[in-house]
This record gives C-alpha cells, sequence and structure tokens, in this order.
C-alpha cells in the first residue's frame, strides 16, 4: 500500500506529524493542519519544528504543531521576517514606511490578521508571535505594535 498524496504531491499528515500508523512525514513535503486548513509551508525553520514533534511522537508523547510560522530571509542586505501564513488577504495596514525604513505589513482579511511581514520592530513581532496563537483583529495588532 502507497501512500495517498495531495494534488500539490506532498504527504497529508495530521498535527502530530504522522502520516498513518507508524509513519511520519515532516518539512518540504508535509501538509499539515494550521488554525483548521492544510497547508504547505517550505521553509527550514518550520521542518525543525516538525522534526523535533515527530521525534517527540515517536517516543510516545503526543505533541502536536501548536505555533505561529515564523521564518525570515535577506534581501539586499536586509533582514525581513515573517509570522503566520496567509493565503489570502483583502487589506494591508502598514505601520512605518517599507520604501524607506523599518515597517510592519499587517495581512489581514476581513479584518483578522492572518500574516505579518516586517523589517525591524522585533519586539513587536516577538509579541506578535505568541498573540498570534489566537484570532487577532487588526486594531488589536496595532496596539501591541506601538
Amino acid at each position: 500500500n502507497g501512500v495517498a498524496l495531495a494534488d500539490d504531491l506532498s504527504v497529508p499528515v495530521n498535527g502530530e506529524m504522522q502520516v498513518t500508523e507508524g509513519l511520519w512525514a515532516v518539512g518540504d513535503m508535509a501538509t499539515f493542519p494550521l488554525a483548521g486548513q492544510p497547508v504547505r509551508i517550505e521553509h527550514w525553520r518550520l521542518a525543525q519544528q516538525h522534526g523535533v514533534i515527530a521525534a517527540a511522537n515517536m517516543l510516545g508523547e503526543q505533541r502536536r504543531y501548536a505555533d505561529v510560522p515564523f521564518f525570515w530571509t535577506y534581501h539586499h542586505g536586509q533582514r525581513f521576517e515573517v509570522l503566520g501564513h496567509a493565503r489570502q488577504w483583502d487589506a494591508i495596514t502598514f505601520v512605518g514606511t517599507p520604501e524607506s525604513g523599518d515597517f510592519i505589513a499587517l495581512q489581514c482579511l476581513e479584518d483578522q490578521v492572518q500574516a505579518v511581514v516586517a523589517k525591524g520592530y522585533a519586539s513587536a513581532m516577538m509579541q506578535l508571535s505568541q498573540r498570534m496563537k489566537r484570532p487577532l483583529t487588526t486594531a488589536e495588532a496595532l496596539e501591541l505594535i506601538h
């Protein structure tokens, strides 16, 4: 018996990174539940987090992914950070000016923050990474940023 793949050829797993009894999958190849929706996020940091969860579960624990995805990248000598995973959004609210300095961009859908992109604002990003574990409105996010 083979493993049924998703349309994008990833391996669907449950919140414990388990494919089926005795089989786990993590990282780029895994589609996992995030906020009740199956997602595939291809970033090495998430693969590390998945690996820790899968290993613990192989040893008999019952851990689930309960974090907010976080990753970063460098472009033109600048570090950009991303929190969350927005599949869609209907508004972007900016604090700061992306064209000339540090900024935070809140990607929102129906006034709920889906993801945050930032350059700078380390303290606010740290607070948002914890607060985004439950629904967060634009106004609530702006209070944390200021």
